[in-house]
């Protein structure tokens, strides 16, 4: 924030032709300054917004090649009568335009700036429910409001005559550079944060820190040398932070001040958060965003935040799992595919999601880093379900964009352009001007040093915890499992001994132990307690428990190379669950099989198999 009284707007060049609104920080403005004024123009002010003026007459579209911050900007050439609009190359400030019937272009940084006008449509895009009931948040160019879009991160439009022309002007690319070592690597890393930081403190007031217990905040306040950090946790002490923040503040000698919300102020301000957002967001983390926005705002203008290191470093677990039970996707797709669909049919939980999940290629699965519902859920809930626009329709261009990249890198670019965008970076925006000071993103705003950043890959071990822990005997599942990932079988049947025990229902219990042991890949283990399922359910009309154990029960036929037993259960799983048998048919034709008995077998014994497919020899 430079030069307050100077700074304000809308800001006009020397002859009155150009005007610029600008909601934002321009980080280079004192390098494109000199350079500009090298090259002939004058300025009147300190302000980094006249810098967009002067630019614009200079260099034109151009300029915003040369621009480095967080920006929105609308700049309208009188003599041209032409409008000219930005917006920042992460998004992190949003833009908002809508067309009315009278051909009017209405713009603004918040969807309620248009409410009042009256050429506005109140409409709702029923579309964009079904989007948000999957991502959480409201994702893409549309909206909540029919007609009312977001101009894309680093998309420029430009509006005359009444015509519309939005196009792209930077594209987060990926290149590997496997050359420089590890400290290398921490070094440009260091290097760059340390220069960002100093770029993002150039202010003409105070500048503070937000500050949790994660790495990427904690990295930031010890390296912005800044006096004050905030703060907030719950009276849960389970999801409080609040004494670590004040440890680590006072390891490095800053003032930290923390502040704990109650219950009954979280349930009091959630309309006054979502008043802010303009459009529903389902992020609980909104709510502390707000709370700390509020105290830090008594005491500073400017916050440091550490929104986007997880999309660049790959903090998030979701990035693991491509390289857990890695040997699960080597199975044939029609395989993967058959096994999802049947297990589909039951109650999500972390077992059976598994299948779900891994039943489909990775672009076919990965849509962000939330998925909330699939379609089947959808359907059942909304009374004006279309189908017109599906979450892959949003996610399929970024897998398209990085094929033949490593799975971390595809995902990640994927939450570049909707999670971080929908979610991280427009709740931080929203809330901090609901609250006045200004939140600087670090790590979103490197720019000049994406293309240069990149983790290293590993195998990462499996972690997965089977059921979240509520109960005594949830917690013995679970210790059961962390058993068996550390090849301790004789401790991890204890366990599964206690849960089988104090479990009030037996079919239940054996399932999730024949999981659990079918993930650690002790199939005839798994098996038995399976076959306990079907035995304990026999007369019952636990149909789609049943099927479920059908089809765990043909994998691990598969695993053991029991080719007989596979195709045997696989046909009662498909036989006995019809959405099974519709992803069946047309899928069963194996893209690779390598196991020349098993291709054999299939042809010599099983005439059902080939009937799945009208053309026989095909199979």
């Amino acid at each position: 924030i430079i030069d307050l009284e100077g700074g304000r707007q809308p800001m006009y060049n020397e002859d009155g032709s150009l005007v610029v609104v600008f909601n934002g920080e321009i980080y280079n403005f004192q390098t494109l300054r000199e350079e500009l004024q090298a090259a002939g123009h004058t300025f009147a002010t300190r302000s980094d917004t006249e810098v967009l003026l002067h630019g614009y007459e200079q260099w034109g579209k151009a300029m915003l090649d040369k621009l480095r911050g967080m920006f929105t900007f609308a700049i309208w050439d009188r003599h041209a009568q032409t409008l000219f609009c930005a917006r920042d190359h992460f998004g992190i400030k949003p833009l908002y335009y809508y067309q009315n019937d009278a051909g009017e272009l209405l713009f603004g940084s918040e969807i309620k700036s248009f409410l009042d006008h009256p050429g506005f449509k109140k409409e709702l895009n029923e579309d964009q429910l079904s989007l948000y009931l999957s991502y959480q948040f409201s994702p893409g160019e549309d909206t909540f409001f029919r007609g009312v879009k977001k101009l894309l991160p680093a998309h420029w439009m430009e509006w005359k005559d009444g015509a519309l022309t939005v196009q792209r002007y930077w594209t987060p690319r990926f290149t590997p550079d496997d050359g420089p070592t590890l400290q290398e690597w921490e070094q440009a890393i260091s290097d760059a944060m340390q220069e960002s930081v100093a770029a993002h403190k150039i202010a003409d007031v105070e500048v503070g820190s937000f500050l949790s217990s994660g790495v990427d905040s904690s990295y930031m306040a010890a390296l912005a040398h800044v006096d004050k950090t905030f703060t907030v946790g719950f009276a849960n002490k389970q999801y409080d932070e609040t004494d670590y923040a004040r440890e680590f503040s006072a390891h490095i000698g800053v003032k930290n001040t923390a502040y704990r919300i109650t219950p009954e102020e979280y349930w009091e301000n959630l309309g006054r958060i979502q008043y802010h957002m303009d459009e529903p967001l389902a992020d609980a983390a909104s709510v502390a965003l707000y709370f700390v926005n509020r105290e830090a705002a008594k005491q500073v203008k400017v916050c440091l935040s550490g929104e986007g290191a997880d999309e660049f470093f790959g903090g998030y677990n979701i990035y693991k799992e491509p390289f857990t039970v890695s040997w699960y996707d080597r199975l044939p797709l029609w395989l993967r595919r058959a096994l999802g669909a049947a297990a589909g049919l039951l109650p999500p939980v972390p077992g059976v999601n598994f299948l779900v999940r891994r039943g489909r290629p990775l672009a076919e699965r990965y849509i962000g880093n939330t998925n909330l519902m699939g379609e089947r859920r959808k359907k059942q809930l909304l009374k004006n379900y279309t189908g017109r626009v599906l979450p892959t329709d949003l996610s399929r261009p970024y897998f398209e964009a990085t094929r033949g990249q490593d799975p971390v890198t595809q995902m990640e670019t994927c939450d570049l352009n909707l999670w971080m965008v929908g979610d991280i970076l427009l709740k931080a925006d929203k809330l901090s001007n609901g609250c006045s000071p200004d939140q600087q993103q670090i790590y979103a705003s490197l720019v000049d040093v994406y293309s240069r950043l990149h983790k290293i890959n590993k195998a990462f071990e499996f972690i997965n915890k089977l059921l979240f822990i509520s109960t005594d005997y949830d917690t013995a599942l679970h210790k059961g499992h962390v058993m068996l990932q550390n090849d301790n079988k004789e401790r991890a049947i204890k366990y599964f001994e206690d849960y089988l025990t104090y479990h009030g229902n037996p079919s239940e219990a054996h399932l999730f132990v024949g999981i659990s042991f079918m993930e650690n890949k002790l199939y005839e283990d798994a098996w038995q307690h399976f076959m306990l399922v079907l035995e304990n359910d026999r007369g019952k009309t636990e149909k789609e428990r049943q099927n479920a154990v059908y089809a765990y029960l043909s994998y691990c036929a598969l695993m053991q190379s029991n080719y007989r037993e596979f195709l045997s259960y696989l046909k009662i799983a498909c036989e006995k669950a019809a959405e099974a048998l519709e992803y069946t048919i047309g899928q069963f034709i194996p893209e690779e099989v390598e196991a020349k008995d098993f291709y054999n077998y299939v042809v010599n014994h099983s005439d059902w198999f080939m009937r799945f497919n009208s053309d026989g020899a095909s199979c």
